[in-house]
């Protein structure tokens, strides 16, 4: 089977290509300072041709969505195709961050539907920080 083998070379490529877009960005946005912003604000509107960064996200997450995908073709356990599945996640969101960039409420609204907030209080034993307080 040769498609396996170029579709796992999609995870190098996915690599170099997301770095080569983060490289251009920088270039292109001279007031971005590395310890004070984050690559999300590439993608905003504030910044000289965002299209460059979402899109480019949005061709990498592909990318590791097919890388993704050889995992779960040539895996040989559950753990292997589970460990693809995964990575087939990330592509997704990587995806889709490229989708709804920065300063769109539809974003927002999307991390709300990954990360529901704590509608209890931290004291509250119902509360996701209780119980992890509780384990330890």
């Amino acid at each position: 089977m040769r498609y396996p083998r170029i579709l796992i070379c999609m995870g190098l490529v996915a690599i170099a290509f997301a770095w080569v877009v983060i490289g251009a960005s920088w270039i292109l946005n001279p007031w971005f300072v590395f310890t004070e912003d984050a690559f999300s604000d590439f993608g905003g509107s504030e910044s000289c041709c965002p299209e460059l960064y979402n899109y480019g996200l949005m061709i990498t997450g592909m990318l590791i969505v097919l890388y993704g995908l050889a995992i779960c073709i040539v895996a040989d356990e559950k753990l292997e195709v589970a460990g693809g599945s995964y990575v087939i996640l990330a592509g997704i969101f990587l995806a889709l961050i490229g989708v709804f960039p920065l300063g769109n409420k539809a974003s927002y609204i999307r991390f709300l539907m990954v990360f529901p907030p704590d509608v209890h209080g931290p004291h509250d034993p119902r509360s996701r920080n209780a119980q992890k307080r509780a384990c330890f």
